[in-house]
C-alpha cells in the first residue's frame, strides 16, 4: 500500500518519526519509494494476503493507505459495485488487523477515500 510514499513524504520533515518498512504490490511502485527513501529498512514486495505478520517490522504506529478502486464512488461505479467489498481489493483493510495483533502497535492510522465509513461494511 505504499505507493510513491505519500505517507512517508509527510513524516519525512518530522525527526521524532522513522519509517522502519513500507508494502507494496507493484514492483514498479515499490522501485519509485526505494530510490525516495532508501533508509527505509524493511521494504516488502507482495500481496499482504500471502504475506504473514512477522514479515512485517516492528512498529510504534501503523499508518495504511486503503486502495481506493473498491471504495472510491467512482471505482465502485465503473465496477458496479455495490459494496467495495465486492470487488477484488474491497476488504484488504481486513489483511492488516493480523499485523495490528502480532505487534500491537500504540496506534494505527488508515486513509481512505472519502465516504470509507459510509460505506464499508466493518
Amino acid at each position: 500500500f505504499a505507493g510513491g510514499g505519500t505517507f512517508t513524504d509527510a513524516l519525512s520533515g518530522i525527526p521524532q518519526y522513522k519509517v522502519v518498512g513500507a508494502l507494496e504490490l507493484e514492483a514498479r511502485y515499490l522501485n519509485v519509494y526505494d530510490r525516495k527513501f532508501p533508509e527505509t529498512a524493511t521494504l516488502l514486495q507482495g500481496d499482504i494476503r500471502d504475506l504473514e505478520p512477522s514479515d512485517f517490522p516492528r512498529h510504534e504506529i501503523c499508518l495504511g493507505g486503503i486502495p481506493c478502486l473498491d471504495h472510491s464512488l467512482q471505482g465502485r461505479s465503473k465496477k458496479g459495485l455495490k459494496i467495495p467489498e465486492d470487488g477484488e481489493v474491497g476488504n484488504l483493510y481486513m489483511d492488516m488487523l493480523p499485523v495490528i495483533r502480532h505487534h500491537r502497535p500504540l496506534a494505527d492510522v488508515e486513509f481512505g477515500p472519502i465516504n470509507f465509513f459510509c460505506h464499508t461494511q466493518l
